[in-house]
This record gives C-alpha cells, sequence and structure tokens, in this order.
C-alpha cells in the first residue's frame, strides 16, 4: 500500500508540473513574461522533485524564452545551456534546435556573434534534418544577424535571402519582413542603395500590415539611410521625421 501511496503521489506531482508549464506557456504567449517566469521555475522545481529530465528541460527553455524576452540575455543563456545538456542527455533533437535558438538570439543580443554565429548553424542543420522550414528561417535569422554584426554583409546577405525564399514558401509574413531587414542593411553597408532602399519599402509595407510600429522604425531608418546613400536628401530627410515621430509617439527605440 505505501508503495501505491507513493506512485499515486509522483504521479499527482508530474500531472500538476505539467499544468504549471502549460500555464508558464499560456502566460508566456500573451506577453505576461514576469508571470511565465515564475510559473516556469515552479514547474521546474517540481519536475526536478520528481526526477522528470524530459519536464525539467521544457522548463528551462520556457525561462530562456522569457528571459530573453524580458532583454536579461545572462539569464536566458544560462536557461538555454541547461536546456541543451538535457536535450543531448535525453535524445532529443527538437528541443536541442530550440535550445540552440534561445542561445543564438541571446549570445546576438549579448554581442557574441561568433557564438551565435555558432548556434545558428546548429540550429539549421537540426532544422534540416528535421525538416522544420520555420526553425530553418530561424536559423537563416540568426545567421544573417550574426554575420551582420562581424561585418560580413555578404554572408549576411545570402542568409537574408535563404530566410526570405523560405518565409514566402510557408506564408510567413512577419519573417518575410525580418528577412527584408537583413537584406536591407546587408545591402546598405555593400553600398547598393537601390537595393537597400528596395528592401527598405518591402520591411514598411510589412511592417504596416503587421501592425509592427518597432519594425516600421527599422524601415524608416533604412530608407532614410539609402536616400542618404543615393543622394536623395529630401527623402532621406522625411524618413528620419517618420522614425522619429513613431519613435516619440510609442515611446522606445529601436534594437539592431
Amino acid at each position: 500500500m505505501e508503495g501505491t501511496a507513493e506512485y499515486s503521489a509522483q504521479r499527482l506531482s508530474v500531472a500538476i508540473a505539467k499544468l504549471y508549464r502549460h500555464k508558464a506557456e499560456y502566460c508566456y504567449r500573451y506577453g505576461d513574461y514576469q508571470q511565465s517566469i515564475q510559473i516556469g521555475k515552479q514547474a521546474l522545481s517540481i519536475a526536478k522533485e520528481v526526477g522528470d529530465r524530459g519536464a525539467e528541460g521544457e522548463a528551462y527553455r520556457i525561462l530562456g524564452w522569457s528571459y530573453c524576452e524580458l532583454g536579461d540575455y545572462r539569464q536566458s543563456t544560462d536557461c538555454g545551456k541547461q536546456a541543451l545538456s538535457i536535450a543531448k542527455e535525453v535524445g532529443d533533437r527538437r528541443a536541442e534546435g530550440e535550445a540552440y535558438r534561445i542561445l543564438g538570439l541571446s549570445y546576438l543580443w549579448l554581442g557574441d556573434y561568433r557564438q551565435s554565429t555558432e548556434c545558428g548553424k546548429q540550429v539549421q542543420s537540426i532544422a534540416k534534418e528535421m525538416g522544420d522550414r520555420i526553425a530553418e528561417i530561424e536559423a537563416y535569422r540568426i545567421l544573417g544577424r550574426s554575420y551582420y554584426g562581424l561585418r560580413d554583409y555578404r554572408q549576411s546577405t545570402d542568409c537574408g535571402k535563404q530566410a526570405l525564399s523560405i518565409a514566402k514558401e510557408v506564408g510567413d509574413r512577419r519573417a518575410e519582413g525580418n528577412a527584408y531587414r537583413i537584406l536591407g542593411w546587408s545591402y546598405y553597408w555593400l553600398r547598393d542603395y537601390r537595393q537597400s532602399t528596395e528592401c527598405g519599402k518591402q520591411t514598411l509595407s510589412i511592417a504596416k500590415e503587421m501592425g509592427d510600429r518597432r519594425a516600421e522604425i527599422e524601415a524608416y531608418r533604412i530608407l532614410g539611410r539609402s536616400y542618404y546613400g543615393l543622394g536623395d536628401y529630401q527623402q532621406s530627410n522625411d524618413s528620419g521625421k517618420q522614425a522619429l515621430r513613431i519613435a516619440r509617439s510609442h515611446n522606445r527605440g529601436w534594437r539592431p
């Protein structure tokens, strides 16, 4: 009887941990990142208590994404490392790919472009292995921005083109806009101002369609610099004013 009671108690703990994970994911999806962290920590604690390594990895991934959204990239890196270690231990390649995505984006925002490049390559490899086209877009996005940070603008252009092609194939307009942003800045630094202008226009169109004001600011920045490179100073000035107007009205800047 005692063994049966212990088994039942463990099953109950596993069910409670699963409930916490689902609740944390719900909070994350709806933008309540502080709450998803609090609940994710509870899920992690129970998963450790019952020795469920798979659930522990899930909790670390939720925490990693949440910390990343809050701009706490050192914490998201730590969680990504824990998630990666567990994913390798239990042989879960999809979870491994997700952990590399958390790490890639975290290293990217920390300015460690060599590390983010390596993580992006791992994401790309696993995504192709799993046939996951959405994760493949994310891999090219991480790689494109990492190469951009390393000032390898030809490589970032190639990655932007790959991301754009897949985004169009799967009909992901937000990912398409992200790809045009990578291309816009890459062409700008390659001094191909006509191409960067076209990419800026596409970025702007998609940003307005999606209601993404941050991306709209970025589009006007690309256009402002590109028009300046083309010697069209009036258009450049107008684009700069638009970017400033949106930034002030929303009390926010931008992230490169």
